[in-house]
């Protein structure tokens, strides 16, 4: 093995381990140990195995010591995020960034330098990213700002498999968040000047009002990503259809790009080059015009966003272009090693973006297959060799990225084989170049510049038409997959074995047909005969009752007030996925809220289920709700009023469902009452009964012993929970809230008697899932 792959090996090992601990190391200690170890290296690099042993436990520690530092910052009056808090607070700063989002929203990054709270102002450093309900688009970078708001440090839910907001924020250096409905709300105190980065802003900006004018609406968004990087203007249903086609990764500014522009480049100042023959006499061209065109390259990187796939682009360029001047030749592969591990260097938390993963690994995987896609084909006719080509790099490509795929966006894409073979010819000769052309002629022709834009936008039409198209063809669509750790593991060792070298792959395919035994079967959530687990989704409600033989129950699903989050899609799938649930017995709505029915329509639509239980007619159901329901055929079940049993396999197991006798105009005090036992421990899950459901529900009586109580409608003051806590004395109490609500649930008074009863009480906004 290199020297080089063995420290990225151990300095990432070293940072997925680090992720655990908490910054409290003295600053000093952090370079001990690294440097008396690089020091043990320098006295024996002759011997190789000792220098290599050395340069691991080198890196392993720096990757240790040093991610803690970037995920929890520490808490100092100079930073912006020690002002976080629920009163709001006037902030003055510069701006970084401006982004759209999806439906006409946008955010902006904000160098934050005072901030005024409670009348004393305060010099502060750190960023802030401002969440707008529209577009903003007089703010350009460098203009210096204020807005009133409170600052908000990213918290995540606590659900298993959860995307991790937090770190994925700290990123980009963002520690505290901030919101207003509109940008008017803004006061623009003037900007730092003429400066390069501003008249690119400017430019973009320019560009972008172009394509907004010249680029039908539909499209206008598409060319804006592939020609300026913008991806955040793709509105969500045309991400789904680029991730379903599998041709998402042509959008991203990247390597296709690059290598467009530094060729329509090279070749102008080629055919300029030739014209002086002392030029060629003293020089030849390769070696001098790769680095006239950094500066070209330089500007587009920072034109299009400073993206991590754009950087990672650029690097290689540098790389080549250094390369081509000292005449050097590096393997291609150890050139990938060594820029992933400088980049990990320059910035640790790039490591969990999937940017990063994607397009590290996507190159990784066409080097591997380097083998099959290049030497086999080189004495094939043009066209069927470069199809070939094509369909084989774009194999490599999948399989290698594969695994990361699923991690990151549960999604598996078969299509992606075929669309790939017109996708890549139609946008890389095409659509690219005439965005690019667009770009470079908005400042001397707009009707030229417009024409290119139009063009592009037609191609990615055209593209995406014909990619639909494949993807109707049965097998080819694309699935939601939403996989346990273990399965990942198979998946990602089935990935790394048909990339490896046939000879090598023995000892690794007996290994999976192990793995994948285990994994075959592999629900986590089985170490007692009734299990309850409550799902931190906010201010909402989810639980999944698990009993004997992987039988699951879902009650409930959770949902937030903005639309914009999914809870079936961010936070409960993934959970499922994670705690190795492949289908669900049941799924219980106990009333038609939105906070308990929104994140079932995705869990619904993703996962099989055998009965969908209510209380009321199928007709009186959300339309969206009634819609997933019939697409799938799930049959209905709807409970009459008072207790109904609901037959079990299991000798042991009871399970009941009650509906209150009200003909109360509240939803609340008709949901449905679930009441599960095994042996002597039951459970008793109530809905968001309020205080006339709770009595009736008392006076029918309880069909057994409650040892967990869930209390009533987030442990609102309105529910009487004192009754029912006085009552059934149960061991445990159960509350679903979200973190800091405004409602303020659940109540004091709530508390203090589940105390008072000595009960142990657990709260999904604090203890999470």
């Amino acid at each position: 093995m290199q020297p080089v792959s063995v420290c990225l090996v151990a300095y990432v090992a070293g940072m997925l381990w680090g992720v655990f601990l908490r910054p409290g190391v003295p600053p000093a200690f952090f370079w001990i140990l690294p440097a008396l170890i690089a020091l043990c290296w320098f006295l024996c690099h002759k011997i190789r195995i000792a220098a290599l042993i050395c340069l691991f436990l080198m890196f392993l520690l720096v990757g240790l010591l040093r991610i803690p530092f970037h995920l929890y910052p520490v808490n100092d009056s100079s930073k912006v995020h020690t002002y976080s808090g629920p009163s709001p607070v006037v902030v003055e700063g510069e701006v970084l960034r401006v982004a759209g989002r999806d439906a006409g929203k946008s955010s902006v990054d904000i160098a934050a330098q005072l901030v005024s709270s409670q009348g004393i102002a305060t010099k502060v450093a750190g960023s802030v990213r401002l969440y707008l309900d529209n577009v903003s688009p007089e703010l350009l970078y460098g203009d210096r700002i204020r807005f009133r708001s409170r600052l908000r440090r990213p918290r995540m839910f606590g659900t298993p498999g959860e995307f991790n907001q937090p770190r994925h924020l700290a990123y980009s250096g963002i520690r505290v968040t901030a919101y207003l409905p509109d940008a008017g709300s803004i006061i623009k105190l003037g900007n730092v000047g003429s400066s390069p980065m501003r008249r690119l802003a400017r430019w973009k900006r320019q560009c972008g009002q172009l394509i907004d004018r010249r680029v039908p609406e539909g499209l206008a968004s598409l060319v804006r990503s592939l020609a300026l990087g913008e991806r955040g203007s793709i509105t969500r249903s045309q991400r789904q259809l680029l991730a379903r086609t599998g041709v998402a990764h042509l959008f991203a500014i990247s390597g296709l790009h690059m290598g467009l522009l530094a060729l329509f480049g090279y070749q102008a100042l080629l055919w300029a080059y030739r014209r002086f023959p002392d030029l060629l006499r003293w020089q030849p061209p390769q070696r001098i015009l790769p680095l006239l065109l950094l500066p070209l390259l330089l500007a587009y990187l920072l034109l299009t966003g400073d993206a991590l796939s754009t950087r990672r682009a650029f690097a290689v360029c540098c790389c080549a272009t250094f390369l081509l001047f000292w005449r050097r030749r590096v393997a291609p592969m150890q050139l990938l090693t060594t820029l992933a591990l400088l980049f990990l260097l320059l910035e640790p938390l790039a490591l969990w973006q999937a940017s990063f993963q994607l397009s590290f690994a996507g190159v990784a995987g066409i080097l591997c297959w380097r083998r099959y896609w290049l030497l086999p084909t080189v004495k094939l006719p043009g066209v069927l060799k470069k199809v070939l080509q094509i369909m084989l790099v774009t194999l490599a490509a999948n399989l290698a990225t594969m695994p990361l795929v699923l991690l990151n966006f549960h999604l598996l894409s078969l299509a992606g084989l075929v669309n790939n073979l017109f996708a890549i010819p139609l946008i890389g000769l095409l659509a690219v170049p005439a965005g690019l052309a667009g770009l470079l002629l908005t400042s001397w022709s707009e009707f030229l510049a417009g024409a290119g834009f139009v063009l592009c936008g037609k191609v990615l039409d055209l593209t995406l038409k014909l990619a639909e198209l494949v993807t109707e063809i049965p097998g080819l669509d694309g699935a939601h997959l939403f996989l346990s750790p273990l399965q990942l593991s198979v998946v990602t060792g089935c990935a790394l074995t048909l990339l490896l070298p046939w000879k090598r792959i023995v000892v690794p395919c007996l290994l999976l047909l192990f793995l994948g035994s285990l994994a075959y079967a592999d629900p986590m959530v089985r170490s007692a005969d009734l299990t309850l687990t409550a799902f931190s989704v906010g201010q909402g409600e989810s639980m999944l009752l698990s009993l004997k033989e992987g039988r699951h129950i879902l009650v409930d699903g959770g949902g937030l007030h903005s639309d914009s989050f999914d809870v079936g899609e961010r936070l409960l799938a993934p959970a499922l996925g994670s705690l190795g649930i492949k289908q669900l017995e049941a799924v219980l709505l106990t009333h038609d809220h939105p906070d308990h029915r929104k994140g079932l329509i995705y869990v619904l639509d993703h996962f099989p289920v055998k009965q969908f239980w209510c209380s009321v007619d199928v007709k009186g159901l959300n339309q969206d709700l009634l819609e997933v329901l019939q697409r799938h055929n799930i049959p209905v079940r709807r409970f009459s009023r008072g207790w109904t049993e609901v037959a079990t396999t299991e000798p042991d197991m009871d399970l009941f469902c009650f509906v209150p006798e009200l003909e109360s105009v509240s939803p609340n005090d008709r949901s449905v009452v679930l009441y599960a036992r095994n042996g002597q421990d039951g459970l008793l899950l109530t809905g968001d009964l309020e205080r006339a459901g709770t009595e009736n529900l008392l006076d029918a009586g309880i069909p057994g012993p409650v040892a967990l109580l869930k209390l009533p409608h987030h442990g609102s003051r309105n529910s009487d929970s004192q009754k029912l806590l006085r009552t059934l004395k149960p061991q445990i109490a159960l509350v679903s809230s979200g973190y800091k609500n405004h409602y303020r649930f659940p109540a004091e008074e709530v508390v203090e008697e589940v105390l008072g009863q000595k009960a142990e009480l657990y709260r999904t906004d604090l203890h999470r899932t």
